[in-house]
């Protein structure tokens, strides 16, 4: 018995449905059949490379200057060969089997190999956190590549593991201390944001290319580089309830620009209307990787947009993800002051990610967070040691860029996908993430190497704005919430007054999400659920037949 290789949805077998495109193409080159996503040179150099001891080494020197996103899964005579790109932008999947079936269809690989039950520890942290970390996924028995990983099955063997792998060739871990003058930092930023732009220029061959464009600083500087460089073909977007300050910034980024915006609305009724619809459930369906809740931010405007005919069947979307978070971001300010035990850095992980229904946070469940937590650092268990800022800051960044963004953030590519509309992520580009690795500490606090070298180039006045500061709420709704609150404040006191104020998210500039499941559901679990991502994290396992831990089941 061997490995082999189970690709459903590669080009040359398509999806039943005719809404969908799998990225995936097959080929075959020399005497290997290769299936690949994203940059046809990494699997051309895969496919040939030689066989024998050292195959990681030598694929790690292949792959560490790529800057492009792929996959690869090679059906070589020696064995099969798979990778992924530094940001796992296509996963890949693999059954822990004697004989191994390898593919990028999570739910197909399931269903053909028989796997029916749950990892109940995988089922928790999805439920806690969105994502599941590591090589698992919630079907025990199988598993996934890691972000930068290669793996090797060598033929005429019957394993449970791969040889030569999985072998991580790329880790995102900064540390850097040293001091380098902001001038020259500013400058390489610079230089790396234009030939990552220019790659998504060279990619889209003049094909119209539309940005979803929020208030924020990521989206503007995609856009504002892409004209910078020349791209013509261009248009924006912006969607979410009427009057939201988002769109209101963005319009005006986009005048600035010389850029055509248009604003897709999508009101409460059409959102509901849409997520207890059958085109949502076959999404959920395509973008099911069984790792991390399926992300749909973009889908229905970009549906609107298609149906009004205003998208082409020719478009590529270009987002901002995830200049805030590969800047420092999210990085929270007392790790750069003071350093941290080991001990307090995995709680406040855990705070930060292992909260999305507060009910969940038993000490049971908090023990198998920091169990999962110190493996995907190396970190020994009960080690209580004190890290300096640079070592603290580098293991945060590390754990959210193999956790949510990785798996979630990335995920959310697949809405693209199945609208038959090709992507790009310039701030995902490899040069983009080896030069943030590599940038001194320091710089990120408060992302002020970011912000500052983007406020010095300031392209036609951008970065100067937004004219209006974005708040959580509409004006309209602002002017009837913030005087509401402050007189149950002074009748009820502050208490009463919070809670009033949670369930006011419903309508805030996230609420189109909360919307989806209606007032009834949300008031329901307002109290328990921190942001939207709990709601469809919970549909999300509920509509895949995962029992939610602790024996509830969705109302």
């Amino acid at each position: 018995m061997t490995a082999a290789v189970q690709m459903s949805g590669a080009r040359g077998a398509p999806r039943t449905s005719a809404l969908t495109r799998d990225p995936w193409i097959r080929e075959r080159i020399g005497d290997c059949d290769v299936w690949y996503a994203g940059d046809v040179a990494v699997a051309r150099e895969l496919s040939v490379l030689p066989a024998g001891e050292g195959l990681a080494a030598r694929a790690t020197k292949i792959l560490g200057s790529r800057n492009l996103p792929f996959a690869v899964i090679a059906d070589r005579p020696d064995g099969i060969l798979a990778a992924t790109d530094h940001c796992r932008s296509y996963p890949v999947f693999f059954t822990q089997r004697p004989d191994a079936a390898i593919g990028s269809d999570a739910q197909s690989l399931r269903e053909s190999e028989g796997l029916n039950a749950f990892d109940d520890d995988a089922v928790r942290e999805v439920a806690m956190s969105g994502f599941v970390t590591g090589a698992s996924t919630i079907c025990a028995g199988l598993r996934q590549l890691e972000p930068g990983a290669i793996a090797h099955w060598p033929a005429g063997t019957s394993t449970d593991t791969p040889v030569n792998g999985p072998h991580r060739w790329f880790v995102y871990t900064p540390d850097n201390t040293r001091s380098t003058p902001d001038a020259d930092l500013s400058g390489r930023l610079d230089a790396v944001m234009d030939a990552a732009t220019d790659r998504v220029m060279i990619s889209a061959q003049g094909a119209p290319v539309w940005v979803p464009l929020s208030g924020g600083l990521d989206s503007r500087l995609v856009l504002a580089k892409l004209k910078a460089r020349g791209y013509d073909n261009l248009r924006a977007f912006s969607y979410g309830p009427r009057g939201n300050a988002d769109a209101v910034v963005a319009q005006a980024i986009a005048e600035k620009l010389d850029v055509p915006w248009q604003f897709v609305p999508t009101p409460p009724r059409e959102v509901r209307d849409f997520f207890s619809g059958d085109v949502r459930r076959r999404y959920w369906e395509f973008s099911d990787r069984l790792a991390a809740t399926p992300n749909n931010q973009d889908l229905l405007p970009l549906i609107k947009l298609r149906d009004n005919g205003d998208l082409p069947d020719d478009a590529v979307i270009v987002n901002g993800q995830t200049g805030d978070f590969i800047s420092g971001g999210h990085v929270p300010a007392r790790l750069f002051e003071t350093p941290t035990s080991t001990g307090a850095l995995v709680a406040a992980i855990i705070q930060r990610h292992y909260d999305l229904w507060h009910s969940l946070r038993t000490p049971e469940n908090l023990a198998m967070a920091e169990t999962h937590i110190r493996k995907t650092l190396g970190l020994p268990p009960g080690d209580d040691s004190m890290l300096e800022p640079e070592q603290a800051i580098g293991l945060w960044e590390r754990f959210e860029y193999e956790g949510r963004q990785a798996r979630y953030i990335i995920n959310g590519q697949r809405s693209y996908e199945f609208l038959s509309l090709r992507w790009a992520l310039p701030l995902w580009d490899g040069e983009m993430v080896r030069f943030w690795r590599d940038v001194p500490i320091a710089q990120k606090r408060d992302q002020h190497l970011y912000r500052q070298t983007w406020r010095d180039w300031n392209y036609r006045n951008v970065f100067t704005l937004p004219t209006r500061k974005v708040t959580a709420w509409s004006r309209p709704v602002s002017a009837g919430l913030i005087p509401l609150s402050i007189a149950t404040r002074l009748v009820a006191g502050r208490r009463r007054r919070d809670r009033w104020m949670t369930y006011a998210r419903y309508f805030d500039r996230f609420g189109n999400h909360y919307q989806a499941f209606g007032w009834k559901h949300f008031r329901r679990h307002a109290a328990d659920a921190r942001n939207p991502a709990a709601f469809y994290t919970r549909a999300w396992l509920d509509e895949r037949g995962v029992p939610w831990p602790g024996g509830a089941t969705q109302p």
